[in-house]
């Protein structure tokens, strides 16, 4: 996550002061306070120049771009504190009390808005706790990094405050140093992928402690340390597992995979692995059969159904001379549902049959057959492709035009009520094309629009005129022009605006 790239003290032609540039990690004496030439010469000051040039890259708020507030507040006041505390120290008659100050290390890659939006996430438009978890999730891609600096009497004569000057600037650097190392050996935490090389040392460390063992007692612990390893990879790899569909389920968090990044959040699916018992049925189902980024499940299956459904899946039902032409079967058609773009994707559920009727999503049977299932795909697995397809596009064209309205009309956002996604996307397609039209052929309309609106901050395309609360107002999707004249001028005498 972190740059390898560590800060090293080098020479520069002028003399012995180092100037500081990043290069690639390797063995290394640390910094010398020593080294450094008295403060007078111009050389030396253009060197801590460049020290101090260094650490801001790394941390200095201008250049962090849209990072987190949390994280831009806290550098931008360290900054400050420590910009005020570097003027203090180099002023004769000021005494300088010591400091602790917090600053956030900026990652190579940065989880830019930018980037956020390329995963479909839309974090201008996120609210409540959708927003709380993306920001965290941003900050969690920063290294939190504490400073302390000694202060200084106002005793100390100019060449004594000339040292401490570049003490706290080399301070500031090997702060930074330390800060990469750590990173470098894992002392961070920010890597969470599995270390196996853990187990010899934990063999180690279980054969340095261990008592002298008979040769029966010796071989149990062997068998024991190699289940516990065996165990603990399973551990691991389910709770890879567990992330991948979380990474798909809540795509509210995390956006859709590929080309269904249009598609919003559905309540209607849920976590496929919540507990051991699903869990230790996992692995097979990742090894053969079926790709477990295609695999959802509907919100009404229990527990043991999911793990039913996945027993299912790698063909625990049959006898064992059938499974493996069943998984042949059944890794075919995962193949055949990845194979172009957009890629379809898998809800099982208590359905009495297949079918396709949300965007992206072929509805199974928990309780499927895999030639029945094979048959179905072909008869019917490029025609919803095809109509995914469109409604991506149409899904796309209709954002576009929603961001263009919500600017003209400094609303938050325009919604839509769908229950048939294929075909009321259109329609709302339709709708918000109309409702462009007709904002830019009444002008005189803007103004009572925007008073409107100042205070319901959304429209929701749906089934009436309405008016939600204080939130929301509700046009209908097929409206006319003159109604919706008529509807806004009433809602604002409503709200207690003159007509």
């Amino acid at each position: 996550m972190f740059s390898k790239l560590l800060l090293r003290s080098t020479r520069s032609k002028f003399g012995s002061a180092g100037l500081i540039r990043p290069q690639i990690y390797q063995p290394r004496i640390p910094l010398s306070f020593t080294t450094l030439r008295p403060f007078s010469s111009l050389q030396s000051r253009m060197a801590i120049k460049a020290q101090l040039k260094e650490f801001y890259k790394f941390t200095h708020p201008d250049l962090f771009g849209n990072a987190p507030e949390k994280i831009q507040e806290t550098n931008s006041e360290s900054m400050k504190v420590l910009n005020e505390f570097l003027r203090n120290i180099s002023t004769e008659s000021t005494h300088v009390d010591g400091l602790q100050l917090t600053f956030y290390v900026k990652p190579d890659d940065e989880l830019t808005i930018e980037k956020l939006k390329e995963k479909g996430i839309k974090f201008e438009e996120a609210k409540g706790e959708a927003k709380k978890e993306i920001e965290k999730e941003r900050e969690s891609q920063y290294g939190k990094m504490n400073i302390s600096l000694d202060g200084i009497k106002n005793t100390a004569v100019r060449e004594v405050r000339r040292k401490h000057y570049e003490i706290t600037v080399n301070t500031l650097i090997e702060s930074i140093q330390d800060f990469w190392e750590k990173e470098e050996k894992g002392e961070l935490e920010l890597d969470d992928e599995f270390d196996f090389s853990t187990f010899g040392e934990m063999k180690h460390d279980w054969q340095h402690t261990a008592k002298p063992q008979s040769k029966g007692e010796l071989k149990r612990d062997i068998k024991d340390r190699r289940e516990y390893i065996e165990t603990r990879s399973r551990e691991r790899f389910y709770e890879d597992f567990q992330k991948l569909v979380v990474k798909n389920v809540y795509r509210d968090k995390y956006g859709l995979p590929k080309d269904l990044n249009v598609r919003p959040p559905d309540k209607y699916m849920v976590q496929a692995v919540k507990d051991s018992y699903v869990a230790e049925r996992t692995d097979l189902l990742q090894k053969y059969s079926v790709d477990p980024n295609l695999v959802f499940f509907h919100h009404e299956l229990e527990d043991l159904e999911i793990g039913y459904c996945i027993k299912r899946l790698h063909g625990e039902h049959l006898e064992p001379e059938h499974r493996e032409l069943f998984k042949k079967k059944l890794n075919y058609i995962s193949q055949k549902l990845a194979v172009s773009r957009p890629e379809i994707m898998l809800m099982f559920g208590k359905f009495q049959e297949y079918f396709a009727l949300a965007p992206g999503f072929i509805h199974v049977p928990i309780e499927f057959e895999v030639d029945e299932f094979n048959e179905f795909l072909n008869a019917n697995l490029e025609t919803h492709r095809a109509k995914t397809a469109r409604f991506i596009r149409e899904y796309k064209e209709f954002e576009t035009i929603e961001k263009e309205v919500c600017k003209m009309l400094s609303l938050e956002g325009i919604e839509r009520r769908m229950n048939n996604d294929f075909i009321e996307m259109q329609d709302h397609l339709l709708a918000i094309k109309h409702f462009r039209k007709f904002v830019k052929n009444n002008p005189d309309l803007l103004f009572p629009i925007s008073r409107l609106t100042s205070l319901n901050r959304h429209i929701l395309i749906g089934n009436e005129y309405q008016i939600h609360s204080d939130y929301m107002i509700e046009i209908p999707c097929k409206f006319k022009d003159r109604e919706l004249e008529e509807f806004l001028l009433e809602a604002q005498a409503e709200l207690g605006f003159s007509a």
